[in-house]
């Protein structure tokens, strides 16, 4: 009979010790799924007998529970900081937006001085005066557009497009580029293909990433050079190639020359904003891809590749 007893209160005490270790074991499970959702329920109370018999249970609870605690303010300094963040670049878009449209309001004043001359006849030296002032005048405008325009790729949120067929959106584009060059003496060469590789990019943002490429090659190209447009593909991405035999830039630049209003020769600063591939790289990164520079230096042309993810079938 004492045996039985001593089985049945030995099995009895099993049960309950074996419930007072399960249970917090149990609650820590369930506030470490919660914490995996960013949801921070509190400390994990300790039970009453493990506070008088510590063992390593009410270790793994401390533990767990100053875990936690830092947790959650490190998650609550990380929104705190990224809130400051979003608030100082939705200030830097308004001021750089208003900076814009206040540049284009005296500019446009400006401008109308081009009609003086013909209202009135002048001297040599001040017509050169007046003829340098409009030119500067048109010049700051243009920055300005050019800056609105970078400011608004900044704010660019990714659309859900439409898979289109990017050989034959980069046709298009060509053909453009084409009756821009053909007029210098600048031939484009490309040989149109059949093939088909659709992209996640909306066809007014493939034409904003890849003309600006191009308009880069002709405006730095000479007559008689040719621009060579060429497309690869490489498993789930696509490359567009652009090769140009234009003047070309000191391989250091290749990172630099991405940055709105760099200019990689100061001598050929009249010829461009140098925001217009920023703003075209900006937009590709988008749409997770990239744009890369590539040049031997002066006078060896210049190679820009575009890079994007193709959409399975």
């Amino acid at each position: 009979m004492a045996r039985i007893f001593g089985l049945l209160f030995s099995g009895i005490l099993g049960i309950i010790v074996g419930y007072l270790i399960a249970k917090p074991i149990r609650a820590v499970s369930t506030a470490v799924s919660f914490i995996s959702d960013n949801d921070f329920q509190g400390d994990v109370q300790i039970p009453f007998i493990l506070n008088w018999l510590p063992d390593e249970t009410t270790t793994l609870i401390e533990n767990f529970n100053r875990m936690s605690a830092k947790l959650s303010e490190t998650l609550s300094a990380l929104r705190m900081a990224n809130l400051r963040l979003s608030s100082l670049d939705a200030a830097k878009s308004v001021f750089l937006k208003f900076v814009a449209h206040e540049l284009r309001t005296p500019l446009n004043g400006l401008n109308s001085l081009s009609f003086i001359p013909k209202l009135q006849v002048l001297e040599p030296d001040s017509a050169e005066i007046l003829e340098g002032g409009i030119q500067s005048a048109q010049r700051l405008k243009t920055f300005a557009l050019a800056a609105e325009q970078y400011i608004h790729a900044l704010n660019h949120t990714p659309e859900v497009a439409e898979d289109v067929n990017f050989y034959q959106l980069l046709e298009y584009v060509v053909s453009d580029c084409r009756y821009k060059a053909e007029p210098v003496g600048i031939t484009c060469e490309y040989n149109q293909s059949n093939f088909t590789a659709n992209v996640a990019v909306p066809h007014e943002i493939i034409d904003r990433i890849i003309a600006p490429l191009l308009d880069n090659s002709v405006k730095f190209s000479n007559a008689g050079c040719r621009i060579y447009i060429s497309v690869q593909e490489q498993g789930t991405l696509i490359h567009c190639i652009i090769e140009d035999e234009g003047e070309g830039f000191d391989p250091e630049y290749c990172e630099q020359i991405f940055e709105p209003f760099f200019v990689a020769d100061i001598q050929q600063h009249g010829r461009g904003s140098g925001v217009s591939i920023a703003t075209a790289k900006v937009l590709a990164e988008h749409y997770n891809g990239t744009i890369k520079a590539h040049s031997s230096g002066k006078g060896t042309g210049s190679r820009f590749i575009l890079t994007l993810p193709i959409v399975s079938n």
